[in-house]
């Protein structure tokens, strides 16, 4: 009895440490890349040019036009209540009319779409001022400037998201609410679509939302797919804006998981920990 026993324990107990050994991989192979969080206090209202915080970048920002701008207060756009990420520092807020101002900066780590198998992921908070006449985008380009993976919102009021070409596009057919905090998701995953395309996702995330990774691809609200195979190197951020209005950004992250760019866990992977523990249970009530 004494030895059966032991071998029940042993055997739970390396099943237990298989899991926990599969589970600190996984999280060993996340990796937070770029994070940006606008906490510039001493430059309110000021161009984002030659501003550097956040982490991960190789570049300052670059905005020569000074059209892409901080808020005037020190104060960030707020995530969905599950969202364990705090917020800090100020936003940007572009209220020039213009037809477009964009603001440029360098990624630390480079994404080879030409890698089969490859995912990274990247989200930011969106407030739009109108739901016509103005437009946020993140783009993600290579070093001829070609834009490979974009995701944001479009100038009828939509969110959108697409890959090279850029034609590759998929958009809402519900338009947002005009001065409601979006958290949006996207994600890009190399080679894995029709004809080994590359694809990209998007998920929208309104206050109320409960923040989860979907479980399948067709839980995300949009999905294109396109190919490319070249390096992406730089972000850009893009604004149209029409008088009078406030085009609001936010708290913009890129990672290798959904965990790095939301800080929500995976709840399969967590409970993947209980599994050998329940069943240890179970036997010893028998």
């Amino acid at each position: 009895m004494k030895r059966s026993t032991s071998r029940l324990l042993c055997t739970a107990a390396c099943a237990f440490a298989g899991v926990v050994g599969g589970l600190a991989a996984a999280t060993a192979r996340a990796a937070v890349l770029e994070t940006e969080p606008f906490n510039y206090p001493s430059n309110l209202g000021a161009s984002l040019n030659g501003l550097n915080g956040g982490t991960g970048w190789a570049s300052a920002w670059t905005n020569a036009d000074g059209n892409v701008t901080v808020g005037p207060a020190n104060s960030s756009l707020g995530y969905p209540a599950n969202v364990p990420l705090a917020p800090s520092g100020g936003r940007v807020a572009v209220t020039a009319a213009t037809a477009l101002s964009s603001a440029t900066r360098t990624l630390g780590t480079t994404m080879n779409l030409g890698t089969s198998g490859q995912t990274w992921y990247s989200s930011a908070l969106f407030n739009p001022s109108a739901t016509a006449g103005e437009s946020a985008v993140v783009n993600f380009i290579d070093a001829s400037g070609n834009i490979r993976w974009t995701y944001g919102t479009d100038n009828a009021g939509h969110f959108t998201v697409s890959v090279n070409p850029v034609g590759q596009q998929a958009a809402t057919t519900a338009t947002l609410t005009a001065g409601t905090t979006y958290l949006l998701v996207s994600r890009i995953r190399t080679n894995t679509g029709p004809g080994g395309n590359d694809e990209v996702f998007l998920k929208v995330f309104a206050p109320g939302d409960v923040v989860a990774e979907p479980a399948t691809d067709a839980g995300w609200d949009l999905t294109a797919n396109g190919n490319s195979g070249v390096t992406l190197n730089t972000l850009r951020l893009d604004f149209v804006n029409a008088a009078g209005q406030t085009n609001q950004f936010d708290e913009f992250r890129v990672g290798t998981t959904f965990v790095d760019v939301t800080g929500v866990p995976e709840p399969a992977g967590l409970s993947l920990l209980t599994l050998p523990a329940l069943a240890l249970l179970r036997r010893r009530r028998r």
